[in-house]
């Protein structure tokens, strides 16, 4: 602030404009800040929208110079546990509430609610799909940082110890009578479509870009059970999303079978 002050009063002199003193103009600026807050400004809110403005223009959406260097150091306190100090710290400070009320603070976040959904976030499609990426590319294709772990896990989880054991049924086999003749005559009865989001079977495709027939489903899920009432053509898609709450898909396909939807 010294050396602003003495800079001002030099060029003032050099100009020969120089009328006040170095104290005088302390008093300005000390006045001005009273009434204007610590920017001297009378409009602080455009000036920041202005000041905003002419940053992205210079630096892009994040508003800095070098976005690759920035993230780096970022990414080194997040290691060193700095950054997590820090928020500790300013926790502290302001409170749990970033320096609002609590009474304010919900009803800032009820509004950000109404507004953009229940995450509060105006786009939450792309920022799951940022936050995706993010931890591909840290942890790998699966997210994981420890994939030993989640082996481990996932053995738990498998055969008797899943929530979706129906008691061995895939390794059941299959009627003698259901073959490809039988299925061809399901997939004609149903017009060569999906009887769950109506696709025809030429508009049926593989990542790989190649064609496939439907799939005849089993609506009870017995296997033996191949009557022409027990079966239904499905996309790969749609077929496997039946293989929860089988109860409830059960009694859907029943219905659309016997035409009471």
């Amino acid at each position: 602030m010294e050396e602003r002050i003495r800079k001002m009063v030099e060029t003032r002199k050099r100009n020969g404009s120089f009328k006040k003193t170095e104290e005088s103009i302390r008093k300005g600026i000390a006045t001005k800040r009273k009434r204007y807050g610590k920017c001297m400004c009378k409009n602080a809110t455009e000036m920041a929208k202005k000041v905003i403005s002419i940053r992205r223009e210079r630096y892009g959406k994040g508003m800095c110079k070098n976005p690759i260097e920035k993230g780096r150091k970022i990414s080194e306190a997040m290691k060193n546990g700095s950054a997590v100090k820090g928020l500790e710290t300013k926790r502290k400070k302001i409170g749990k509430y970033n320096g609002n009320t609590k009474e304010s603070y919900k009803k800032m976040m009820k509004t950000r609610v109404e507004r953009y959904g229940k995450s509060g976030c105006r786009n939450p499609k792309e920022r799951t799909r940022k936050i995706i990426e993010l931890s591909r590319n840290r942890y790998g294709k699966h997210m994981c940082k420890n994939p030993e772990e989640r082996s481990r896990k996932a053995r738990m989880r498998t055969g008797e110890k899943s929530h979706n054991y129906h008691g061995g049924v895939s390794f059941e086999l299959y009627g003698l009578e259901f073959d490809k003749k039988l299925k061809e005559v399901i997939r004609k009865r149903d017009n060569y479509r999906c009887q769950q989001c109506f696709r025809h079977q030429d508009e049926l495709f593989t990542k790989n870009g190649k064609k496939y027939n439907l799939v005849i489903h089993h609506v009870d899920y017995n296997k033996r059970n191949n009557d022409s009432n027990n079966l239904i053509s499905l996309c790969r898609n749609c077929h496997a999303q039946v293989g929860f709450r089988l109860e409830k898909w059960t009694k859907y396909f029943q219905a659309k079978i016997t035409g009471a939807i």
